[in-house]
């Protein structure tokens, strides 16, 4: 049997409810959270042929959060919302020849959660 799913819209937010309760509880215990934030490496460096590394993310349990770069040479895994302390892998594209560029991974907070404390990470690849 396939548990059945319904979106209702409470308050201005659209919950899932998919016979987890323990995600729902989250979600309405996580509603206008402010999370303190930490991350580390606060700046990071990755060589012109391109490469690898990760970003690791420091909150609360109950706090939902995303990472987006602004940047398309720098890809970001998981793509998606996180919940809870996590780790976020990147993989970086190759550089033009003698270039040297910067892209910055920003956290945000998701489902009504406001990160606090640092939110960024400068990527530096080049020479």
């Amino acid at each position: 049997m396939q548990a059945s799913m319904t979106m209702p819209r409470a308050a201005g937010m659209l919950m899932i409810f998919s016979g987890v309760a323990q995600v729902a509880q989250a979600v309405l215990s996580n509603r206008k959270q402010s999370c303190n934030a930490t991350i580390a490496p606060s700046g990071t460096f990755v060589p012109e042929a391109g490469g690898h590394g990760s970003i690791a993310v420091n909150v609360p349990p109950t706090c939902f959060w995303q990472a987006q770069s602004d940047a398309e040479w720098l890809q970001l895994t998981p793509p998606g919302p996180m919940l809870g302390p996590g780790v976020v892998q990147f993989t970086s594209l190759p550089a033009p020849a003698g270039s040297v560029r910067t892209a910055v991974v920003t956290l945000s907070g998701v489902a009504g959660s406001k990160l606090k404390g640092d939110s960024s990470v400068a990527v530096k690849q080049g020479r």
